[in-house]
């Protein structure tokens, strides 16, 4: 419980009274947390628990078995259990082992049935959706949507959908979502962009609000970087989520301007080994942090790879991610997860917009990172999110 401090300019005693007999509010949280073993959806779905819970929310997040089939997860994962057994494995136990000590999660739920049941039996007072790419219009679930009916208030916290070129090519699946967004008492979403489609759609307010990784303090993550320091010898860390080969170039180049000679790169769902480089394979959601943490540089496509380099205040570079868009098929279940808004929107708050290259020569001209002027934008949206956050919750 948060500590209350009496005497001037705090706490009067009754203030501390009333806030000693209040019953600590009690939340379910909705959200990706384990699939797949992504390392951005397990913390924010983690920061995300532990933000609500410095707001003095009692919070646990649902288990749930989606019938969203992403062929791309599977297939990552028959091809790593094939390629080093023993590594997968111990990638697997690693995420199961930060979830089992740093979350609270539900008992599994198949359906909107069994949701609505726990609802009811656990008797929480607010539902939260949120955050990560859950909304996405062409794999969405009912679960991910609190497609139950109740009157216990619903909130939608940095929620994100597809970054969408063509808005009126996917509006079907907007249309979908529209009865249940209508059924929230407020929403924000990570992305302008998806603030713009929600918007459209119901007549809920709609705002936007940072990554729930973002609402956690540099002293939160920095009590993780010295639990498991993997490399002692200085290293670029490379995690790439797309293509990395056509970077290759800008790798070799970052060796030299940081008299480096060695390169850890994690491996995602479409990247393959490279012999030249150290390709680390069964690093669990800590170990990630310290790769980041403990890095010369960063080199990266991934959005929350840029989050964590600011976390720890790394030099990074920032790349478009090369993936291919693929049409979605109802069986196959193929759809881009890429969603270049998020990066673009990150970088513009923090006014780290020079960090983007898409050449060697890119790579020459950025400057210093100015860590103040980047602390204290992060401080001023951290500020208006935990806010926000904290309005919805006192309005019920």
């Amino acid at each position: 419980m948060a500590k209350l401090s009496v005497g001037k300019g705090k706490l009067s005693m009754a203030d501390v009274e009333k806030q000693v007999g209040r019953k600590r509010k009690k939340v379910l949280i909705v959200t990706w947390y384990d699939k797949g073993y992504n390392y951005g959806q397990t913390l924010q779905a983690y920061a995300m628990q532990k933000a609500l819970h410095m707001l003095g929310v009692d919070a646990e997040t649902l288990t749930f078995h989606s019938d969203i089939r992403d062929d791309n997860t599977w297939k990552t994962f028959i091809t790593h259990q094939l390629q080093d057994p023993k590594a997968s494995l111990w990638k697997k136990l690693s995420f199961e082992a930060f979830i089992h000590t740093h979350m609270h999660v539900t008992k599994p739920c198949n359906n909107a049935e069994e949701l609505k049941r726990l609802v009811q039996y656990e008797a929480y007072d607010c539902l939260i959706c949120g955050s990560d790419q859950i909304w996405n219009p062409l794999a969405y679930s009912e679960l991910l949507l609190l497609g139950i009916d109740t009157k216990i208030p619903k909130i939608g916290y940095a929620c994100s959908t597809l970054g969408v070129i063509d808005e009126e090519k996917y509006a079907y699946g907007f249309e979908r979502m529209e009865p249940w967004w209508n059924q929230f008492q407020s929403i924000s979403m990570r992305e302008r962009s998806g603030r713009d489609i929600v918007s459209k759609y119901c007549d809920v307010p709609v705002t936007t609000n940072i990554d729930p990784t973002l609402l956690l303090s540099p002293k939160i993550w920095n009590s993780f970087k010295h639990q498991s320091i993997m490399h002692k010898k200085p290293y670029i860390f490379c995690y790439f989520l797309g293509e990395y080969r056509n970077y290759q170039e800008y790798i070799e180049y970052m060796k030299k301007k940081y008299q480096v000679n060695q390169v850890i790169m994690i491996h995602s769902s479409i990247v393959e080994a490279n012999r030249d480089y150290n390709n680390v394979e069964h690093a669990g959601p800590v170990e990630w942090l310290n790769l980041i943490g403990n890095a010369t540089a960063v080199l990266t496509d991934s959005f929350h790879g840029v989050i964590f380099s600011v976390v720890y205040q790394k030099e990074f570079y920032i790349v478009s991610r090369k993936v291919p868009i693929v049409e979605w098929h109802p069986r196959k279940g193929h759809y881009p997860y890429s969603n270049p808004d998020r990066i673009s929107g990150l970088l513009s708050m923090l006014e780290l917009e020079g960090r983007k290259v898409e050449s060697i020569a890119d790579i020459e001209s950025c400057g210093e990172i100015h860590w103040n002027r980047v602390k204290k934008n992060w401080k001023k949206a951290r500020r208006k999110s935990l806010m926000w956050l904290k309005q919805q919750l006192d309005c019920q």
